[in-house]
Order: structure tokens, then sequence, then C-alpha cells
């Protein structure tokens, strides 16, 4: 719930499901206010978002898009102590993709991949980039069903070397978007 006191839970503990974690926000002021990157009407409204496993904060904040907020944060900024609470996961959905290496390089496609009759998003990466070696795990990460964006990770000898994002335009249509790769693999969009 957000008021004017700031941000407030009726449940510290969350249960993940397949398409990521669902919120639902209670908005007692008289304006829209900002919940991540998209923004809460006045009133009860329903989010599905990425949240992982483990411990996670969030503070109510100003809107991010609309008019100017009298908080003196402003637009995008938060008040108030942020609220602490688990999300669990104990079907195991969410599949973890942190990139550890020294130098990450970042990148953007853009372009659009249709996916042929029966094809996933790992496979259609296995198209849509290069640097791709034989032993290479290719595997959707986060929360298998999450909606509207994917994240495509890439493992090389167990570790996560790059992530491609694709957003939904249609079910057999996605727009390739940023890709986060480790300089050494020379992974990277076509």
């Amino acid at each position: 719930m957000c008021d004017k006191d700031g941000s407030h839970l009726e449940n510290p503990f969350v249960q993940a499901l397949p398409d990521g974690v669902h919120v639902r926000v209670s908005n007692h002021l008289s304006e829209p206010i900002g919940f991540l990157h998209e923004d809460a009407p006045r009133g009860t409204s329903f989010h599905v978002e990425n949240f992982e496993p483990g411990n996670n904060t969030y503070a109510c904040g100003a809107p991010t898009l609309g008019p100017y907020s009298p908080d003196p944060t402003g637009p995008g900024g938060s008040w108030g102590e942020p609220v602490s609470f688990t999300v669990i996961d104990p079907n195991g959905y969410y599949v973890r993709t942190t990139i550890r290496c020294p130098l990450a390089g970042l990148g953007y496609s853009g372009k659009m991949t249709t996916l042929r009759a029966g094809e996933s998003l790992p496979q259609a990466l296995r198209r849509d980039a290069e640097g791709l070696e034989p032993g290479d795990r290719v595997q959707v990460g986060g929360y298998p069903r999450a909606h509207p964006r994917r994240e495509v990770a890439v493992w090389r000898k167990g570790a996560v070397v790059a992530t491609f994002d694709y957003e939904y335009v249609s079910p057999s249509t996605w727009r390739r978007g940023g890709s986060t790769t480790c300089d050494s693999t020379g992974l990277a969009w076509k």
C-alpha cells in the first residue's frame, strides 16, 4: 500500500509463479505513483514483476510518467523508508542470469525475429547471435513465462557469459533488445 506516510506491506512473504511475482498495489494518494517501470493509478491495480527469489525492498515512488509530483524527490523518485519482503520460489521457476566477468560489453539490435513453427527463443538466439559455441547452454532466464520481455542467457563452462533480451510483439514475433556479454566471448547480435 502507498499513502502519504510511504510504503506498507500486507504480507512480507510472496510466492513466485511461472510468470513472476504478482503484486496488488493499493494507491491511496490523489495521483498515480511510480511502481518500478510503470505508473500505478489511484486505487487498486495489479502487476506482475520480476523480483528475484530472496530478500527484496521497494518504496513507493513519484510517477515515472505523467505530471510532476509535489513530492520533493521529483518524478521517478521515492519517499518514505523502503519495505522489505521475501520472494519464495519452492518450485524453482526463477533462473538466475547474473554475469560475472571482468569486462562486459553492452549491445542493442532492435531487429524483429520471427519464430519458426515449434521454435523456442533459445533456438532463435542460436540464429540471431554470433559467437555461440557447440557446448554453450542457451536458456530463458528469469521467470519462464515472464511477459512482455524475456531474457535468454548463454552459459559457457558453467557460468553465464551473456544475456540477450527479447520483447514480445505477437505469438511468433519478438523484437531483439539489449545484450550484455563478457568481452572475451565474441558473443553479439548478428
